[in-house]
């Protein structure tokens, strides 16, 4: 378990992480399609996040 002290800082940062990990997915598969190269350009998009 991690101690409380902590938790200020790593819940908003695990938050972050996942929500540039959904959009980058929405926003990709939205703007160009879901086809075999979707996961290289959501990789790219979510490196530049």
């Amino acid at each position: 378990m991690l101690p409380k002290k902590y938790l200020p800082i790593v819940t908003p940062l695990l938050m972050s992480i996942l929500m540039v990990f959904v959009m980058t997915a929405i926003i990709t598969g939205y703007n160009s399609g879901i086809d075999g190269d979707f996961i290289a350009r959501w990789a790219g998009a979510y490196r530049v996040a």
